[in-house]
């Protein structure tokens, strides 16, 4: 990812989101991006796995739900189940 733009991403995700969370996701995303411009789809659609579930955990964040760490597994239907239900979805 190109330098300017990987900041300008870090500087507004990181008002949102906590800072760890946000270097994994731009690290999933970029290792995504090399491993599909190389040809290497088997270790894309990996990284692909990976980089949904730092989404999730962004929604866990917005939700005001403990995030799960990373390397721990993710109760993934959860969150969503938690969205779908809401009324509002993510809003206050």
């Amino acid at each position: 990812m190109i330098g300017s733009i990987r900041s300008d991403l870090v500087a507004s995700l990181s008002g949102a989101f906590p800072s760890w969370l946000v270097e994994a996701l731009l690290a999933e995303f970029q290792e995504i991006r090399t491993s599909f411009a190389l040809g290497r789809f088997g270790p894309s659609e990996l990284r692909g796995g990976r980089f949904a579930e730092c989404v999730v955990r962004c929604f866990e964040h917005l939700l005001g739900d403990p995030i799960t760490p990373l390397g721990q597994p993710i109760n993934s239907s959860r969150t969503i189940n938690k969205i779908s239900n809401s009324p509002r979805g993510l809003l206050p």
